[in-house]
């Protein structure tokens, strides 16, 4: 079932607060997980706690010793909970802000079971380099688990 879905534009004020999109309040829940993605993208990514821990269940299922213990400490390392305020904001630390290069202005995209949160110029930059995927014939997306 699809969670999350259209496009926002939104302002991450100096405390490093962003108003969340009311249409995703419920399915978020109070409290969430905010991720930086371990695929090279420059966005960070929002997961419901619920979604969160099937999803790393799904991962963890697969893997044994080492392996296991590496993932998760990668996982876990690239992880903080967040919770919505009255205004519907939620405070994004800023180490992840960081990360994902947010500054003033941020899209806000509703993306299946997860939201994502952008720089609009690393965006625009992603866009392009898809549209360019897309012109050489090649393909834009790959079946995996994006955590």
């Amino acid at each position: 079932m699809q969670k999350y879905a259209g496009a926002f534009l939104h302002n991450l004020d100096k405390n490093y607060r962003l108003a969340i999109p009311s249409k995703f309040h419920h399915h978020l829940g109070e409290e969430f997980m905010v991720y930086k993605p371990l695929n090279g993208t420059k966005c960070l990514y929002l997961y419901s706690v619920e979604d969160w821990e099937m999803a790393v269940a799904e991962v963890f299922s697969e893997l044994k010793g080492s392996e296991l213990n590496d993932t998760q400490r990668r996982l876990y390392m690239n992880i903080a909970s967040a919770t919505l305020d009255k205004q519907g904001r939620a405070t994004i630390g800023k180490n992840f802000c960081e990360f994902a290069g947010l500054e003033k202005e941020v899209i806000v995209l509703g993306v299946w079971k997860r939201v994502e949160i952008w720089n609009p110029d690393e965006y625009d930059k992603q866009q392009k380099r898809n549209e360019e995927k897309l012109a050489l014939g090649g393909r834009t997306t790959k079946i995996h688990l994006s955590i």
